[in-house]
Parts: structure tokens; C-alpha cells; sequence
């Protein structure tokens, strides 16, 4: 259910600037691509890996509305409280956030409603309902058999680069380019003897070909897109390369989150 209304949010986002035919494409693209790209997930419906994709496009939609119609009592409260239920179900909700931040900052209106946000009564609101949100994580901290982990942190300049390796592993994974990701099983490079998968056939030349050249495509988007001062598809190229930029955050090598997100 929570990958139906997922990817129902995306169809209808491009349903509504792009057309009826782009929808119907895109929604074809991922009813494939989705149930594959997370067929090794069993986790609890709760999970960062099963919301982390939902509040992403909740997140579209609420930058959309936010640069309409400002920071109203309602959109912050449902800013706070989806920042504030992500950070707790996973943190790699920062990548969505970050992608946000970086698109309102691009643009003059952007830049507009983030000094709007600063201010007392919206800053209030945002800060409450986060704290509702996040407020299973502070039932459980106290517990003595909590993680004690700090949930942030810069890396070391070596996890950095072996993150950054990690990735540009995960990216082919997405186009069928990395022979081990077709497994059935569960699969994380960093935890795997045989942590070298190259590709090994002329198909696996074929999917990591076009996945570099996707990841190109996304970014001449994305640039084009804050020339002309088109938000959707700024926002869009955005969070789709928000996934990929998770080399300097401590603690995980990002493989499988990156495919996640």
C-alpha cells in the first residue's frame, strides 16, 4: 500500500505538469522498476526504507504548495511533523531535506520563503510538531539498551572516499549494470567476499553505460531547469540526485540505501 500511494503521488505530479501520456509512461516505469528495485525488502511498514520514498514526494508536493502559498499554520505543521517522523524512522531523510533547502536557495522565491520560515510563529509551529514526529525516538533514547551512537557526524576522509567508491558502485545497480545486484538475496557489497563485481557481460556494459548517461541527462536537467526558473523539474532532477550524495555522512556505506532511496 505505501509503494502504491508512493508512486500514485509521482504519476500525478507528472500528470500535472507534463501530461496524461508522460504519466502513463512513468507509471508504467515504475510499477517495473519499484517492486524490483526493492525486491529484497521485508522490513516493518514503519522502516526509513519503506517511508523514506513516500515522505520524498510528500516533500515535492509541500516545496509546490510552500512556494505558492507561503508557510501557513498548516503546511508548517505538516513540515514539522513528516521532518520530524522521518528523522526518527531514518535519518537519511537529511538527503531530502537537503535537496529542499538547495532548490528554494536557488531561486529568488525560494530564498523568500526560507526568510519567511525564520521568523517566530512559523519557526514555532515547524519546531513543535517535529517534536511530535521525532517523539518515539525520545522514549526510546533513555532505554539502557538504546543505541548510543551520536545520529550525526562527519566521516573520516577514508570512509569518505570508500563511501564515495560505494556509490558510484550503487549507481549501475539501478539499470540492471552490476551482475551481483540481481541476486535474490539480499546484497551489500560491504559485506561480501566477492566485493568486486564488475561487469562481467556486454549487458552489464549496456546498464552501467546508461546509468552514467542518465545521471548526466538528470544534472543538464537540473541546470537547465534554474536557468529558465522551472521549479517541477528542478525540484524533480533534485531529489533524484539526492540519492546519490551520501559519501560524506559516518557510519554506513551507502549501498543499499542509495538503491532505496
Amino acid at each position: 500500500m505505501v509503494w502504491g500511494v508512493t508512486l500514485g503521488l509521482l504519476v500525478a505530479y507528472v500528470q500535472r505538469f507534463w501530461g496524461f501520456k508522460p504519466a502513463t509512461l512513468a507509471g508504467i516505469a515504475l510499477c517495473i522498476g519499484v517492486p524490483y528495485l526493492h525486491h529484497y525488502d521485508a522490513k516493518p511498514i514503519a522502516s526509513g526504507y519503506s517511508l523514506g520514498m513516500l515522505l520524498s514526494i510528500v516533500f515535492l508536493w509541500l516545496t509546490l504548495k510552500t512556494l505558492e502559498k507561503g508557510w501557513t499554520r498548516y503546511l508548517c505543521a505538516a513540515w514539522g511533523f513528516l521532518t520530524g517522523l522521518g528523522f526518527y524512522t531514518s535519518r537519511q531523510l537529511v538527503f531530502s531535506v537537503m535537496a529542499v533547502v538547495f532548490v528554494l536557495l536557488a531561486l529568488p522565491a525560494g530564498r523568500k520563503r526560507l526568510r519567511e520560515f525564520v521568523q517566530v510563529p512559523s519557526m514555532g509551529i515547524f519546531l513543535a510538531c517535529a517534536l511530535a514526529g521525532f517523539f518515539p525516538e525520545l522514549v526510546y533514547k533513555p532505554d539502557p539498551y538504546a543505541e548510543s551512537a551520536p545520529p550525526f557526524g562527519l566521516a573520516s576522509p577514508d570512509m569518505m572516499l570508500d563511501n564515495l567508491y560505494f556509490l558510484m558502485r550503487a549507481i549501475p545497480a539501478y539499470f540492471d549494470g552490476d551482475p551481483l545486484a540481481r541476486i535474490p538475496e539480499v546484497y551489500n557489497p560491504g559485506r561480501n567476499e566477492n566485493i568486486e563485481s564488475f561487469p562481467l557481460r556486454a549487458a552489464d556494459m549496456v546498464g552501467t553505460l546508461a546509468a552514467f548517461v542518465t545521471v548526466h541527462f538528470v544534472i543538464e536537467n537540473f541546470r537547465q531547469s534554474w536557468r529558465d526558473k522551472n521549479v517541477p523539474v528542478m525540484l524533480l532532477a533534485a531529489f533524484s540526485l539526492k540519492t546519490r550524495k551520501k559519501s560524506s555522512t559516518s557510519g554506513h556505506r551507502f549501498f543499499s540505501s542509495a538503491r532505496a532511496g
